[in-house]
């Protein structure tokens, strides 16, 4: 029986309360949903299950293992489907549910179908349905091992995992995505961490060199002390060791008992298995070969972890089993005189046994796992086949890495582009940008360029840091080195501001090859607008801003991964990006688009995480978390900064220098305010002062309209209304501080006063 067979038809034998369980697992690993409760429908809305996790506390949830294979049950499961579609509308207008309802079936539907019942849900109830069918779910738990168990442990079988043996050589690619860059890679350092516990168990404590060497003996690698020091702090943060007075480390009290009552139950189930063995031997007069038949019965299942072995015995005869199982029949007749049905009968006993037995098959599972775990097979399979993307972020702290790559420079992004290069250059891994990304980098240096005015103030670091990753890091580059113009700075990359896109565009190219990137050119015309209104949803969701362009790119370059034509991707292509945005809509698009073919998505730091643990070649820096990408957003597209926003709506003159100046002291007055713990800033603030978001909520305030925008600057082109300016938005600040904490209309009000006199 296939992996996806196994899978689809454990689903449809599900019991209701079976289903409820594997969908709670299924949101919890594939949308990381954790607060999820089960209700059953009991309440007034008729909810099956509610998730609190912030932001879609209102999504509504339903499941059902309702059969539709005859005309008669699909009837009736359309009228459960409906009326739960209807119930999800009075939701929406009774209680104020959101007007989205996912929908879990546990047996599989047609594209068709699906497409037709979501079509209905809208057009006649006004339900955006997320229909989740079994196969659907099954696609999922191929990429999600704790959803496979799930799913798995319904059959009464444990562990799955998949076996050389099982799959011809076309199909190794799977093996080795799951385990390179799926969920179960993560099981090379449970099996490490565990291998470290077992040997504090066994020796009452040990420190950290003989943890090393231990480690060493076992996996014949030597490894740095780092990856150790590193591994054993995650331990003890954990509280499973704890270091004592001798600066050896022991199990804390806790960690100590649990392993011990596990090493119990592991005992007591092979005490159980060598039973239920000897058991169906007593019934053939075999118990005194037990110890011969569990060895081959042992290697057997190792063999053959994921075959259903019984039925591939009812489905032969005797005389036309091949291999293994011929090789079992013969061993068993070494022992046994009984007639041929006789030897069947006893082959198929032992196999219907050890196919239900859990000890058996977590002892299997280790084996395999480490035989399939082949590291060098999977290394070159990276090296050689897999495709890796980067976005544009990657691109540009990739061009400030290329400036100086002995820069100190305290940001989390620049520092991990320069790890993720030299990681790839020591490695051989190439780094592919899409032409698309290539021209926002250049679009980004034209950023850069606008900015170059207000460097020219006297006090202009005043006015703070830039979303211009350039420019950023200019400020940095001369706390470092002796001071020099920005201008000058652009000019050490050979960028001038009087060349045009085109020559920025080959310099950039250039920079970027010498550092192991190169572009690639998608060929084909994509149809993007679904995937933008994808996007741009999200962005909407989250108060995010792209430009068309920019989200436009993105699209397209979903659309480029998703693309299954072998001449383009010959296997499953990897992006490498910290673009939130991404990872919000990733799942959402392939709910959309079921057929489209997956792509990995991971942050470099992930990336280097991943490989390196194929290697079991990790060092001081490699194992890092990428989760500050998450928390931060000092990127491209990030925080609200006060030289961006005058930078858009300012023109390069006199009077509008001096706005930028007094805005400046205006800020560094707030910035040493907050440093003094005078004052102390809202937590929902996004700059890095209130005046950096006061700013960018006016620009943005008048940018939704053309002639609004125009008369909104022409404020600042007039010197007669710098006081008058500057005491608005330092009465919008103190309100912020004072009062509200949110910026409220009046100072919307107030500039239309402004901008009204200046009509006049």
């Amino acid at each position: 029986m296939s992996q996806k067979k196994l899978l689809l038809n454990s689903l449809v034998a599900c019991e209701k309360y079976e289903f409820d369980k594997i969908i709670k697992i299924y949101l919890k690993e594939v949308y990381n949903y954790q607060k999820i409760i089960l209700t059953d429908g009991k309440d007034d809305t008729g909810i099956d299950m509610k998730v609190f996790d912030s932001g879609i506390e209102k999504v509504q949830f339903q499941l059902t293992v309702q059969k539709s294979e005859t005309q008669r049950e699909k009837t009736k499961f359309e009228i459960k489907l409906f009326e739960d579609v209807a119930k999800a509308r009075l939701n929406n207008a009774k209680y104020g549910y959101s007007n989205s309802l996912f929908f879990f079936y546990s047996r599989p539907l047609t594209n068709k179908s699906i497409r037709e019942y979501q079509k209905r849900a809208l057009s006649e109830f006004s339900i955006n349905l997320t229909l989740i069918e079994a196969n659907r779910i099954v696609e999922e738990a191929e990429e999600y091992l704790q959803l496979q168990k799930a799913i798995i442990d319904t059959n009464e079988i444990e562990k799955v995992v998949f076996n050389d043996s099982i799959f011809p050589e076309s199909d190794k690619n799977l093996v080795f995505d799951l385990i390179g860059f799926g969920k179960s890679s993560d099981f090379k350092l449970q099996i490490i961490e565990s291998f470290i516990l077992q040997e504090i168990l066994v020796n009452d404590s040990l420190n950290l060199n003989e943890i090393l060497k231990s480690c060493s003996n076992k996996f014949g690698k030597n490894e740095n002390n780092i990856f150790y020091n590193k591994l054993v702090n995650k331990l003890q943060s954990n509280k499973k060791i704890k270091k004592n007075n001798s600066s050896q480390y022991e199990l804390t009290n806790e960690e100590k008992e649990r392993l011990i009552k596990l090493k119990d139950i592991y005992d007591a189930n092979e005490r159980n298995f060598i039973r239920g063995i000897r058991s169906t031997l007593n019934s053939y007069s075999q118990e005194e070969h037990l110890e011969e038949y569990i060895m081959e019965l042992k290697n057997i299942y190792i063999n053959n972890f994921n075959t259903n072995i019984i039925e591939l015995i009812d489905n032969l005869h005797t005389n036309n089993l091949a291999g293994t199982f011929k090789d079992f029949i013969n061993f068993i007749k070494v022992h046994y005189k009984g007639s041929s049905e006789q030897i069947k009968s006893l082959a198929k006993e032992l196999f219907s046994f050890c196919q239900e037995d859990f000890f058996l098959q977590k002892f299997c599972a280790g084996k395999v796992f480490s035989e399939t775990s082949n590291l060098s097979r999977i290394e070159k399979y990276v090296n050689t086949q897999k495709k890796i993307f980067v976005d544009t972020q990657l691109a540009i702290y990739g061009l400030c890495f290329y400036h100086n790559p002995k820069s100190v420079y305290n940001n989390y992004y620049f520092n991990t582009t320069r790890l993720l290069i030299n990681f790839c250059i020591e490695n051989r891994i190439k780094l592919n940008l899409p032409d698309r990304y290539l021209w926002e980098v250049q679009t980004h240096l034209e950023e850069a360029f606008n900015l170059l005015p207000f460097t020219q103030l006297p006090n202009f670091t005043k006015l703070g840091k830039s979303r211009n990753v350039f420019y950023n890091y200019y400020l940095n580059y001369i706390t470092e080195k002796e001071h020099i113009s920005f201008d000058f700075f652009l000019d050490q990359f050979g960028f001038k501001s009087s060349d045009n896109y085109k020559k920025h565009n080959l310099i950039i190219e250039s920079h970027l090859k010498k550092m192991g990137f190169q572009i690639t050119s998608p060929t084909k015309l994509y149809e993007i607008e679904d995937t933008s209104r994808i996007i741009q949803y999200d962005l909407m969701l989250n108060h995010k801003f792209k430009t068309k362009f920019s989200l436009n790119n993105d699209a397209i370059v979903m659309e480029y991964l998703s693309d299954d034509d072998i001449e383009i991707h010959k296997l499953q292509p990897i992006l490498l990006s910290w673009d939130k945005t991404f990872f919000n809509v990733q799942k959402i698009f392939f709910t959309k688009n079921p057929t489209y073919q997956r792509w990995f998505l991971m942050t470099p730091s992930r990336f280097i995480d991943q490989y390196s643990l194929l290697q079991f070649k990790i060092d001081s820096d490699t194992i890092s978390s990428e989760m500050i990408a998450f928390l931060t957003d000092d990127i491209v597209q990030g925080t609200h900064a006060l030289i961006d926003s005058i930078a858009f709506i300012f023109t390069n003159n006199e009077v509008s220098l001096e706005y930028a100046n007094r805005l400046a002291e205006i800020r560094d007055n707030e910035i040493h305010r907050i440093q003094e713990k005078e004052i102390i800033p809202p937590e929902n603030m996004e700059g890095e002062a209130v005046i950096d978001d006061v700013f960018y909520k006016l620009t943005t305030h008048y940018q939704e309209n053309e002639s609004s925008l125009e008369k909104f600057k022409s404020v600042f082109s007039d010197p007669a209304l710098i006081d008058r300016v500057m005491e608005v938005i330092k009465r919008a600040i103190d309100n912020i501080y004072k009062k509200n904490k949110t910026l409220d209309n009046t100072v919307f009000v107030e500039f239309d006063s402004i901008i009204n006199s200046v009509s006049a």
